[in-house]
Parts: structure tokens; C-alpha cells; sequence
């Protein structure tokens, strides 16, 4: 088993492994030199869209792109310069804190 299905979702990009849960989101940081970021997601509307707080700078929001594993900041794909692409699928099996 991949670890994938519709309810809980994990992709690895370079320094954050991006946990997707049903509505929520945490993005861990690796190695762990700043605090995990939570959001919220709408999963069901593509691109999946929401919101994310990084404790250390400030509230996103985003467009998520589940096929292409990829992430555009503050405005949709063709309209930001401020993207993560090229997230890899992960086998995590943290349980984390969705309070935040």
C-alpha cells in the first residue's frame, strides 16, 4: 500500500513533508529549525484551494494541484511566481496535532 487514499495524503518537497488530511493541512519542516504550519483545505474543488499559517511569517493562501503534487502561493498556476513543484509521494506515518 502506498499510504495514499482520498482521506489522508502525505507529499515530500525539499524541506516540508505536507500532511493532507480530509480539511486540514500540516506542513512539517525538515530538519526541524521552524514550526510546523496548519491550514485548512477544500478538497473537494480542484484545484484543491485553502489557507496555512507559518507561525514564523505569515497566512497563505494557496492552490493545490494533487496530480502534479505541486503548490501555488497566493494566487492560482500562471499567476505567481511563488510555487513548490515537484513534491514526491511519502509513506509517512506521523499522527500529528491537527488543534493548530
Amino acid at each position: 500500500s502506498s499510504g495514499i487514499n482520498a482521506e489522508s495524503q502525505s507529499v515530500l518537497f525539499s524541506f516540508f513533508n505536507v500532511i493532507l488530511k480530509v480539511d486540514k493541512l500540516t506542513m512539517e519542516h525538515i530538519p526541524e529549525k521552524r514550526p510546523n504550519a496548519h491550514g485548512t483545505i477544500d478538497r473537494e474543488v480542484y484545484p484543491n484551494t485553502g489557507q496555512i499559517t507559518f507561525p514564523d511569517d505569515r497566512t497563505y493562501t494557496f492552490f493545490f494541484y494533487p496530480k502534479e503534487r505541486a503548490f501555488y502561493w497566493d494566487r492560482d498556476k500562471g499567476y505567481t511566481d511563488n510555487m513548490w513543484l515537484d513534491g514526491v509521494p511519502s509513506d509517512c506515518s506521523l499522527v500529528l496535532d491537527d488543534s493548530g
